[in-house]
């Protein structure tokens, strides 16, 4: 009798266990479908170089948001100023934290090579980019040696190739780096919504 009872026991535990994890489950997926899904409108509330930008580099990165109406629309006024050619030898790392419970956490931290990786990844953006500069950066990639600005640019979320993203307050920061050398970085703020 108690062999029955013992069986019994572990055969409901084991089904308890099984409840368990599948409610764990459906919740987590529940949360995490409220906190990321696809891309919807992301308002971009900053942007400007990082404070530890060296300060004699061959490579130059500087920005700003800034409002250009009265109705509170916003564009990215750049400025590339390159001493030395922007090509494969030189690194990206583009790292996104998300603000939660108080602090920033990393999320997706993306390493790749400048020319490369940019077209594959944003080749919309790249394009709007390289054609709205001036002078236009020449394609294919390597961007010469030479000065190069930006004005009333605005991007959409079609310019990217993201197929999901988390939701909420969000921050981005882009680095050029050399053999492991940090040359330039951006880094900006903004907040991801759900599409309507």
């Amino acid at each position: 009798m108690k062999i029955s009872q013992t069986k019994t026991y572990c055969i409901a535990m084991t089904h308890l266990w099984v409840i368990l994890f599948y409610a764990f489950g459906f919740f987590w997926t529940y949360e995490a479908a409220k906190t990321m899904g696809p891309v919807g409108k992301i308002i971009i509330n900053s942007a400007a170089e990082c404070k530890e930008n060296p300060a004699n580099s061959d490579v130059s990165l500087k920005g700003e948001i800034r409002s250009v109406d009265g109705k509170g629309t916003k564009k990215l006024f750049a400025t590339l100023d390159t001493k030395a050619p922007v090509d494969d030898s030189m690194n990206i790392n583009v790292q996104v934290d998300k603000w939660e419970g108080g602090t920033w956490k990393t999320f997706y931290n993306y390493r790749g090579k400048f020319c490369s990786d940019i077209q594959k990844l944003m080749p919309k953006l790249w394009e709007k980019v390289r054609k709205q500069t001036k002078p236009p950066v020449p394609q294919p990639c390597p961007v010469k040696p030479g000065k190069y600005v930006l004005e009333n640019f605005e991007a959409s979320t079609n310019d990217f190739r993201i197929p999901a993203i988390f939701y909420g307050k969000l921050h981005v920061k882009f680095s050029i780096l050399k053999n492991g050398k940090l040359l330039a970085c951006m880094e900006g703020e903004g907040d991801s919504q759900a599409p309507i």
